[in-house]
Order: C-alpha cells, then sequence, then structure tokens
C-alpha cells in the first residue's frame, strides 16, 4: 500500500528574509560598434580542449598474468 504523505502550507509560516537585499547595479547598453568589435577581435579555436580525444594511459609494464589453463575433460 503507498502512503501518500501531504504538507501543508500555511500562509505566514515562513520568515521575512533578515536583511533585504540591496539593489542591483544598472545594465549598462554598450554601443553596438563596441560589441561587434569585441566579437571580431576573438578568435575561434579549431576545437575545444575538452572535446579532444585523449590516448588511453597505459603502464611501461604489462600486467603480471593471472590466467588459469582451460579445463579438459577425458
Amino acid at each position: 500500500m503507498k502512503v501518500l504523505t501531504r504538507m501543508l502550507r500555511v500562509e505566514g509560516m515562513m520568515k521575512a528574509a533578515p536583511n533585504p537585499m540591496r539593489p542591483r547595479q544598472a545594465v549598462s547598453a554598450a554601443a553596438s560598434g563596441e560589441i561587434a568589435a569585441r566579437v571580431e577581435a576573438t578568435m575561434k579555436i579549431v576545437s575545444p580542449m575538452i572535446s579532444m580525444r585523449r590516448r588511453p594511459k597505459r603502464s611501461p609494464r604489462l600486467p603480471a598474468r593471472r590466467s588459469v589453463p582451460a579445463k579438459t575433460t577425458e
């Protein structure tokens, strides 16, 4: 049997923030010419470093062999 647990929401149960939020600074809009100059100045890389595949890391020694010989039936 499944039991449904439900929390009651009572208005006024939440506490107010201890300090009111500070007003945010206004977002400045740059002239469109400045944005275009910044975009053109950046160079694109061929492929991101994260996407590049790396070679697997292998130890210089081979691991010790732990194979069991095959069982034969007579």
